[in-house]
C-alpha cells in the first residue's frame, strides 16, 4: 500500500527519518561521555524501544509503572522475544500501597530506580521495600526552574538526600531534574538556559559528595536541552523523549527542522466553507489539544495546533474534537485546498498525539511497511 492510500486520520512515521534521529542522539551522547536513557512516554512502542536500546541506550525512562508493564508484556506476546531492558528509571514519585506493590514486583525482574522529592514518598517506598526484603534505588528530583516536581537546589536537596540515605530499604543513587523550563527559552537563549541547569546539578552533586554521599548519577532530561546539557562536564545521563519523532515545538525552538520530524498526522480536507478556511478530519482527537509549550518564541495562540507541512500559506488555527480548521495566513498567497486533498500535520507536541492511536503506521519512501502497536497507550497508572 502507498501512504497516499491510507484512510485518515492516520499517524504515520517515516522510518528513515526516525532511524536517523535515534542514531544522531545516541552518537551525541557517546561523543560527550554521557549515558542515554530515552523517555519512552513519547512512543510507547516496543519496536522503537528496541531500536533505542540497540543504538546504545543504557535503559529507558518512563513515568508510570503501567507503561513498563505494557512494554515488557507486549514484547514477549508479539515476538516471543523479551525486550532487552535491564534498567529503568521511573521519573515519577510512586505513592500508595497498590503502586508500591507493583513497583516491587517489577524490581524482581529488572533494576528499577525511582525519583522523588518528599520525605513522605521516601518513607512509603522504604517501608514497602523492607517488607519485601529488598532495596530500591532513589534519585532526588531537583527543581532547576521547571516549577513542577522537585526540591530546590541547596539545603532542601541536601536535607532530603540525608533522609533517604538514612531510610531502610532505600539507596541514594543520585539526583535528577527535568529542565522543562527550557521550553520557555528562545533559539538564541536555549543553550545558556540548558547548560545553566546542568551546572546547577553538577555543583549540587559535589555538595552532596562533600557531605559524604556517593552520587554516581546526575541525570537531566528534556529534548530541547539534551544536546546542550550533555556538554556540561559532570552530567552523567540525559533523558530526551521527543527527539525520536520531533514535533513543532522543537522546530519553533530551532532544535529540529521540519525534515527531521519523523511523525505526521495525515488528514483529508472535508470542507472548504470559505476561501480562507479549509476543514480537515483531524481535530484534537487526532493531534491532541496541546497548544504548545514554547513560551519564548511566537505566542502559542498564534501558532494554533501545529504545522501544515509543505503548505506555508496555511496554518492549523483551530481544532475541535473531530475538526481541524486550517486558515490562510499572511497575504493569502496559498495553494488552494479542495475537498478530498490530503495534508500532513506536525502536532505541537507529539507525545500526547501518539497516545491517541492504537497503532503507528510506518513507511519508507512512501510505501507502507506495516504498523506498530502503541503498546503502552493509556497506561496512566
Amino acid at each position: 500500500m502507498q501512504v497516499a492510500e491510507l484512510d485518515t486520520p492516520a499517524f504515520v512515521v517515516d522510518l528513515d527519518v526516525m532511524e536517523r534521529n535515534v542514531r544522531s542522539m545516541a552518537e551525541h551522547a557517546r561523543q560527550h561521555g554521557v549515558r542515554l536513557r530515552p523517555h519512552a512516554k513519547t512512543h510507547k512502542s516496543v519496536e522503537v524501544a528496541r531500536m533505542q536500546l540497540g543504538a546504545g541506550a543504557l535503559g529507558l525512562t518512563l513515568a508510570k509503572i503501567g507503561e513498563i508493564e505494557a512494554l515488557l508484556e507486549a514484547a514477549t506476546l508479539d515476538s516471543g522475544e523479551p525486550l532487552p531492558l535491564a534498567d529503568v528509571l521511573l521519573a515519577f514519585p510512586i505513592v500508595g500501597d497498590r503502586k508500591l506493590a507493583r513497583l516491587l514486583d517489577l524490581a524482581q525482574r529488572l533494576t528499577v530506580a525511582v525519583s522523588l522529592d518528599s520525605p513522605d514518598a521516601a518513607g512509603q517506598l522504604g517501608a514497602a521495600a523492607v517488607t519485601r526484603g529488598t532495596t530500591i534505588g532513589v534519585l532526588v528530583e531537583v527543581d532547576t526552574g521547571g516549577r513542577r516536581c522537585g526540591v530546590l537546589p541547596g539545603e532542601p536537596t541536601l536535607t532530603l538526600a540525608r533522609r533517604i540515605a538514612q531510610t531502610p530499604g532505600l539507596s541514594l543513587r543520585g539526583i535528577m531534574t527535568h529542565e522543562g523550563h527550557a521550553y520557555g527559552a528562545t533559539p538564541e537563549t536555549l543553550r545558556a538556559v540548558s547548560q545553566e541547569a546542568g551546572r546547577v546539578m553538577v555543583q549540587l552533586a559535589e555538595t552532596l559528595r562533600a557531605d559524604g554521599h556517593e552520587v554516581p548519577i546526575v541525570s537531566v532530561g528534556s529534548t530541547p536541552s539534551a544536546r546542550h546539557i550533555a556538554e556540561v562536564p559532570g552530567v552523567t545521563e540525559v533523558r530526551p523523549g521527543t527527539y525520536v519523532f520531533q514535533d513543532y515545538n522543537q522546530v519553533r525552538l530551532g532544535v529540529a527542522t521540519v525534515a527531521e520530524c519523523a511523525a505526521t498526522v495525515h488528514a483529508t480536507v472535508i470542507a472548504t466553507p470559505a476561501p480562507d478556511r479549509a476543514v480537515v478530519d483531524a481535530g484534537t482527537k487526532a493531534v491532541a489539544a496541546d497548544r504548545g509549550m514554547v513560551g519564548g518564541v511566537t505566542p502559542v495562540q498564534q501558532e494554533g495546533y501545529g504545522l501544515v507541512k509543505g503548505q506555508p500559506g496555511w496554518f492549523f488555527g483551530r481544532a475541535s474534537e473531530e475538526h481541524g480548521v486550517l486558515l490562510r495566513q499572511g497575504d493569502g498567497h496559498a495553494d488552494d485546498l479542495r475537498v478530498g486533498d490530503r495534508v500532513e500535520l506536525i502536532p505541537n507536541h507529539i507525545c500526547p498525539a501518539v497516545n491517541l492511536y492504537d497503532r503507528l503506521v510506518v513507511q519508507r519512501d512512501g510505501v507502507v511497511e506495516g504498523s506498530w502497536a502503541v503498546a503502552a497507550r493509556g497506561r496512566s497508572r
